[in-house]
Parts: C-alpha cells; sequence; structure tokens
C-alpha cells in the first residue's frame, strides 16, 4: 500500500469514529435529560389502581386487628391440641417385647416416643415384667402410670 492509500484509510477510520462518537454522545445526552413524566396520585387514586389491580389496601389499624386475630387464633388451636385426650385398650399378647408395647403406645398417640418408655423399663429392671391382656391406657397418663398398669 502506497503512502496515500494509508493517509486516506487513516482519515477514513478518523472520521467514521469522529461521527460514530458524536452520535452516541448526542443521543446518549439527550437520554439523560429526558426525565419520566411523574404524576402526582392521592391516596385514594392509588388505592383505587392497587385495588384494580388485585391487591387489598388496609390502613394501620385495620392491620393491626388482623394480626390480632390471626394470632388469637393460633393460641385457640395451641390450647384445643394440649386439651385433646387419646384413649386406648392396650393389648398386649404372649411373646410380645417391650418395644412392640413401646410402638403400641406410640401409634395410639399415648406417647410421643419409644426411648423414654424403654429407658424407664431398662432402669427399673422391668422389661420381663410386662403382663398380658388389655389395659385401658390414657395420654393424660404419665410413663410410670402407664408401666405400673401392664405390669
Amino acid at each position: 500500500m502506497s503512502h496515500k492509500g494509508l493517509q486516506s484509510f487513516a482519515g477514513g477510520l478518523f472520521l467514521a469514529t469522529a461521527i460514530l462518537g458524536g452520535t452516541y454522545y448526542y443521543t446518549h445526552s439527550m437520554n439523560e435529560e429526558a426525565e419520566p413524566e411523574r404524576i402526582e396520585l392521592s391516596a385514594e387514586d392509588m388505592m383505587s389502581r392497587l385495588t384494580a389491580a388485585g391487591y387489598t389496601v388496609l390502613t394501620e389499624a385495620e392491620l393491626e386487628a388482623v394480626r390480632d386475630e390471626a394470632s388469637s387464633g393460633q393460641q385457640e388451636g395451641e390450647q384445643e391440641k394440649q386439651q385433646i385426650i387419646y384413649q386406648m385398650v392396650l393389648t398386649i399378647s404372649s411373646g410380645m417385647t417391650s418395644y412392640q408395647v413401646a410402638d403400641q403406645l406410640v401409634t395410639g398417640q399415648i406417647i410421643d416416643e419409644v426411648e423414654p418408655f424403654l429407658d424407664y423399663l431398662r432402669a427399673n429392671g422391668l422389661t420381663q415384667s410386662i403382663r398380658t391382656g388389655q389395659f385401658l391406657i390414657t395420654s393424660e397418663m404419665t410413663v410410670e402410670e402407664i408401666i405400673a398398669v401392664i405390669t
């Protein structure tokens, strides 16, 4: 390539860069100057727009009332759970292990876990003292009371 050809090529690159740079600078600065239009809405306008969009709008007092109702409902549910008393007829047949007896008590919702029942039996040497038969057991009874009934 000749010296003149190289100068012409460089001049073309410079001119193209200048045109693109000017265009970018001009359009970029125009976008920054144009701010979105701000609309002032009253509280009623905002509430009507939110309601139309499917939202529920509550005042602070209404929100507190809803929260109080929800918390009192949870407390009532917990009280109801505590008041439920389960009762079952425990049938112990010959050859049953103490684990099987404890498993029946868990299934009947008389005790929550097998381990405390079995631990008490082992600690007091009562694993072989369980009698066969049918026994009325309730969830109000303690592990000690249940073992006293079945031994």
